[in-house]
Order: C-alpha cells, then structure tokens, then sequence
C-alpha cells in the first residue's frame, strides 16, 4: 500500500509539474500572439505612409511602379501567412488550456483513487489496474509534450525566418522607394 500511495503522489506532482509547464508555454504563446497583433497595424500604417509619399510616376518609373506591385503582392502574402500564423497559435493556445482541464480533471481523479486506495476494502486487481491506467496516461502526456515541444522549435524557427524575410524585403521596397 506504501509504495502504490508514493506512485500516486509521485504521479500527482508529476501532473501539477506539467500543468505550471503548460501555464508557463501558454502565457509565453499569448505573448507572441500580442507581439504580432501589434506589429501587423505598426507595418501596414508605415507601408501606407510610405506609399502616400511617393511621387506621381513618369513613363521611366512604370518599370519600378511594377517591382513596387510585385514586392507589395509578396508583403501582402506574407501579412497573410502572418495572419494565419496567429491563428494557428490562438488555436494551440485553446488545444493547450482544454489539455491543462484534462490534467486538472486527471489529477482530481488522482486524488480520488488515492483516497479510493486508502481504504481497507480496495482489493488489489483494483489497485492494479488504476496503477497500469496511470501509466498509460504518463505515457500518453510524455508523447505529447515531446510533439509540443517539436511544433514549438518549428514554429521558432519559421517565425524567425518570416521575419528575417520580411525586415529584408521591407528594406528593398524602401531603398527603390527612396531611389524614384
């Protein structure tokens, strides 16, 4: 009886482990979401003026008027893939606070097999077959977190690169836009 009420409560600090976790990536997600809620009008009202400031064109600008077109075409793509980008976080953030419920309820009911397990009528299957569902679900958290984990460093490093891409095209669009 010891040794399963010792699992039991390795297992709930475990869950209360992975919940802080979970808060923590959670808060951190909702950071970045602002970030960029932020940045997308900042970029758009700068581009704006930019454009507003620009000279009428002549018939040598038509040429530069076409890049300016094309690099706004491809600004605007990216806005979109942006765009998208947050919402797929906002749906993470979601996937993420049912899963902190999930843990909440497991843990609740953690503590009610403990309880459960405290008393002298439990019979031991009984006992057994809590333990090997426990497991099962430590192993099912351990694999998702480890795939959470993956599809953040992804998201990192193509944010990363979403930015570098735009600063860079950003930058283009306004040394050709100083040149005319």
């Amino acid at each position: 009886m010891p040794s399963q009420r010792s699992e039991m409560e390795r297992l709930m600090e475990k869950y209360k482990s992975d919940i802080a976790f979970l808060e923590e990536q959670e808060k951190d997600i909702q950071r970045r979401i602002e970030i960029m809620e932020n940045l997308i009008p900042t970029v758009l009202i700068w581009y704006m003026w930019k454009v507003s400031q620009a000279e009428k064109p002549t018939p040598l600008d038509v040429q530069s008027e076409e890049d300016a077109q094309r690099k706004l075409s491809h600004l605007e793509t990216i806005l979109a893939e942006l765009q998208e980008a947050d919402q797929a976080l906002k749906e993470e953030e979601n996937v993420m606070r049912k899963r902190i419920e999930e843990l909440e309820e497991s843990l609740k009911d953690t503590k009610s097999i403990d309880f459960t397990l405290s008393e002298p009528s439990t019979s031991r299957l009984k006992a057994e077959r809590e333990k090997v569902m426990g497991e099962e679900k430590v192993m099912a958290e351990e694999s998702r977190q480890v795939m959470f984990k993956d599809l953040l460093k992804d998201e990192n490093t193509d944010w990363k690169q979403t930015c570098e891409d735009l600063c860079t095209e950003m930058s283009g669009l306004r040394e050709n836009l100083q040149e005319t």
